[in-house]
């Protein structure tokens, strides 16, 4: 598509050999521009993960992890561990684990369908820290891990605390 020359920003690609064997990194609607920044060297998985970061897949229980299957590469994520200690009344608790993660992939897939379809899914890889995949990879071991999809432009962290059922009997 042609562009005034004017308006083009910074790292516009017009010559489609600079991306040959490159993998895009973010999704790309017909008639945008591609830039250098939108590409990742390599190809799969590994191009689409930032620096300092680790992909890291978790399986999702029934009900799609509680989106109904709606969670797409791209998506921003709230990461909820619901698990069982004996010293709380009713005996389970759910926690925030980790806030704003993005999502890489819905199962096998690292780019987002056109269409919205609902689907079972199976697995999400998720972009974390290194820290935050030992974080995941105990919860996920002692636990269920849940997802609850955010809008992403709600950047705000919360400080909610655990919740029981002690505390859901109460607000009854």
């Amino acid at each position: 598509q042609d562009w005034p020359k004017e308006y083009l920003p910074d790292g516009y690609i017009t010559d489609l050999e600079e991306v040959v064997n490159e993998t895009l990194r973010v999704p790309v609607r017909a008639g945008e521009l591609l830039l250098k920044g939108k590409f990742g060297a390599g190809r799969g998985m590994a191009a689409i993960v930032d620096p300092g970061y680790r992909a890291f897949t978790i399986h999702t229980p029934n009900h799609s992890a509680g989106v109904a299957g709606f969670v797409m590469p791209g998506d921003t994520v709230d990461v909820l561990l619901t698990r069982d200690d004996d010293e709380i009344p009713g005996g389970s608790v759910t926690t925030a684990l980790l806030q704003n993660v993005k999502v890489l992939a819905s199962d096998q897939n690292i780019n987002a369908p056109e269409a919205n379809t609902i689907k079972t899914l199976k697995s999400v890889t998720l972009s974390v820290t290194p820290e935050e995949g030992k974080i995941l990879t105990l919860a996920q071991s002692g636990g269920t891990l849940t997802l609850m999809l955010r809008n992403k432009e709600d950047l705000q962290m919360t400080e909610d605390g655990a919740i029981t059922w002690k505390d859901i009997e109460s607000a009854e």
